[in-house]
């Protein structure tokens, strides 16, 4: 799995093994699980018309799990996915599946039931996404930046130290402006919810607020559901867009992400060519768009240098075997950006695996993958020792990346080194897939190079933090008390915990990911990073000409054994972990909690922990 995105598993997946149970009458099933419904949502039984859709309805990704385990338990369908609430949603679908489950006599294959969903053929950008004739890449740094996703826990970090940047490289801060599209009833309020949330992260400096300026939007709507009027203004005033912005969750299936992140990435691709101004696109993606067979096990087991993925492989790789929703949309809006930029229209795309807290404050986002699995293992007492290596960098690292592609000087970047690309696996080592990687490749054959624009640029720690190092050593290095266990032993002590716990467990959310298998599906491959060294090389020299060696930006990310126990400090004293119930003796200590982050958390309440899965 890769972050922010997992790996659901769908209905098809379980058909494999009969159910042995009896048939239910039709009927009977149907009543059976409109009562659990009833239940479960707190509403009548009189309210759930057979049409009714279960998030509609109030339901959420917890409770979604919480009438997964009671169908098993109540209607004897031991082999009800995990991800059933998901894949049919409404009351009737449900229904009718869960009695098919229960006639099945025979076992059937997934690739007898249904199509492999063909996300790939999605990739289409539209014709009119072009720049209008005569307009240019800027040359100049811009000066006025388009953020989106500044509600979130990078985005916070990608807005203060855009700004931060700016302020200081800008003779003239007057014309210094970031603009923020975020859900809002007005603008105001937009602007309100970013500054909130740059504060909740012990980010935010009374500096920025005469440059920090609202849009009330929402990417799933056409334009972003942005006025003529203003979209007028901001085509013809921003000088570069960041789109960081997207829905992001475990099992969501492609259809219902899309309108935000495939068809949001296309408005963000569509402003950067109107009012005859054309402005860099700076996308933001995951390494979930390698979470294919291919990447993590084939090209893993190639020989060096070809056993590291590079930037400017063109994911014919990953053209089909996504099994996330999200992956497979982070996949689309990549392939769209890359016809963008085949048109002419200047792109880069950001590519981060795992998104930690800061390297200094230790902030950090509860509600992730990682935090949410180190959270379980300390409520089960024990966790799986599993040695894949997981890509994790401080989201100071992965934000400075953004701001550098965003905002350094493409010729000094040019003197830095060679940001050619390596070779390929995808068209090295796959002969069939050559024809399509060199159309669709991020090196673009007959377009003048630029020493920016046009990559992909992977954040990747080259520390190889293991799974075990985060769950097992640094846990009971700093004094909790968990045993090492098998997968499948740890996998069968959560599945008893969250079955008989009356409480909602920090794992509930992802129970369709880990109870799968986590050893396989964590699997990651290795990341080239040619052209985000050189460009981090490049922006720190450059930033450190004008504030010092000190406060300029690190060129790669901090070791995870200093950020780690950060986070981890953070994240006991917002109340989401607990204690470490050994302190001395042997155990070491946590790092005192900065006060910057100590006062975001009392002003905040600890808001900034979400634990809810509910989207």
């Amino acid at each position: 799995m890769s972050p922010a995105g997992s790996d659901p598993i769908h209905f098809l997946s379980f058909t494999k093994s009969a159910c042995r149970l009896p048939s239910l009458n039709p009927l009977a099933a149907y009543a059976t699980l409109r009562a659990l419904w009833a239940d479960l949502l707190g509403v009548p039984e009189r309210r759930l018309r057979p049409d009714a859709h279960f998030f509609d309805m109030g339901g959420h990704s917890i409770l979604a799990t919480r009438l997964t385990l009671r169908v098993r338990s109540e209607l004897g369908v031991a082999d009800a996915p995990l991800a059933l609430v998901f894949d049919f949603p409404v009351l009737r679908d449900m229904a009718a599946q869960i009695e098919g489950m229960m006639s099945v006599v025979a076992p059937v294959a997934a690739d007898e039931v249904t199509p492999v969903f063909d996300y790939a053929a999605h990739a289409v950008l539209p014709a009119d996404v072009i720049p209008a004739a005569g307009t240019a890449a800027p040359k100049t740094r811009p000066r006025h930046v388009l953020v989106t996703g500044a509600t979130g826990f990078l985005g916070a970090f990608i807005v203060a130290q855009m700004l931060d940047r700016l302020l200081a490289l800008e003779s003239d801060p007057r014309g210094v402006r970031v603009t923020c599209v975020a859900r809002a009833r007005d603008d105001a309020a937009a602007t309100q919810r970013v500054v909130t949330n740059l504060q909740r992260h012990a980010c935010w400096n009374d500096k920025y607020a005469a440059h920090v300026v609202g849009v009330a939007g929402d990417l799933a709507k056409p334009q972003w559901g942005i006025d003529a009027a203003t979209w007028t203004q901001l085509a013809k005033d921003v000088d570069a867009i960041v789109h960081n912005g997207a829905m992001v969750h475990w099992v969501y299936p492609y259809a219902k992400l899309a309108p935000a992140n495939v068809d949001g990435t296309v408005t963000a691709l569509r402003l950067a060519v109107a009012g005859g101004k054309t402005k860099p696109v700076h996308f933001v993606s995951s390494t979930s768009v390698l979470d294919t067979p291919y990447y993590a096990t084939e090209v893993a087991q190639l020989e060096p240098p070809l056993n590291r993925v590079p930037e400017a492989d063109a994911l014919e790789g990953s053209r089909v075997g996504l099994r996330s929703g999200y992956a497979q949309t982070k996949w689309v809006a990549e392939r769209l950006c890359a016809q963008a930029a085949q048109r002419g229209v200047p792109v880069t795309v950001i590519r981060p695996g795992y998104i930690v807290g800061h390297a200094q404050s230790g902030v950090t986002n509860g509600d992730d993958f990682l935090w949410r699995l180190v959270k379980g293992c300390l409520e089960v007492g024990a966790v799986p020792q599993i040695q894949n290596v997981v890509n994790m960098c401080p989201v100071d690292y992965v934000a400075e990346v953004v701001v550098a592609v965003t905002l350094a000087d493409a010729a000094q970047v040019q003197r830095s080194g060679d940001v050619s690309p390596p070779a390929s696996p995808t068209t090295t080592k796959t002969t069939d897939l050559a024809a399509s990687a060199s159309a669709a490749s991020w090196t673009l054959p007959g377009t003048p190079a630029h020493a920016v624009y046009g990559r992909v640029y992977h954040t990747y720690n080259p520390d190889h933090f293991r799974f075990v190092d985060l769950l097992g050593g640094s846990l009971t290095t700093h004094g909790w008390q968990v045993r090492d266990t098998a997968y499948l032993e740890w996998r069968a002590a959560l599945l008893k915990y969250v079955t008989n716990s009356a409480a909602d467990s920090a794992l509930y959310p992802l129970l369709h990911f880990v109870l799968d298998d986590l050893p396989t599906s964590t699997r990651a491959p290795a990341l080239d990073t040619a052209h985000a060294d050189t460009v981090m090389r490049a922006w720190r020299n450059q930033v450190k000409a004008v504030v010092g060696a000190t406060a300029a930006p690190a060129a790669r990310p901090a070791p995870m054994r200093d950020v780690v126990p950060r986070s981890l400090a953070y994240l006991v004293a917002a109340g989401f972990l607990p204690q470490p119930s050994e302190v001395g003796s042997a155990a070491r200590a946590l790092p005192p909690v900065p006060e910057v982050a100590q006062l975001a958390l009392a002003a905040s309440g600890g808001v900034a922990m979400r634990t809810s899965a509910a989207a």
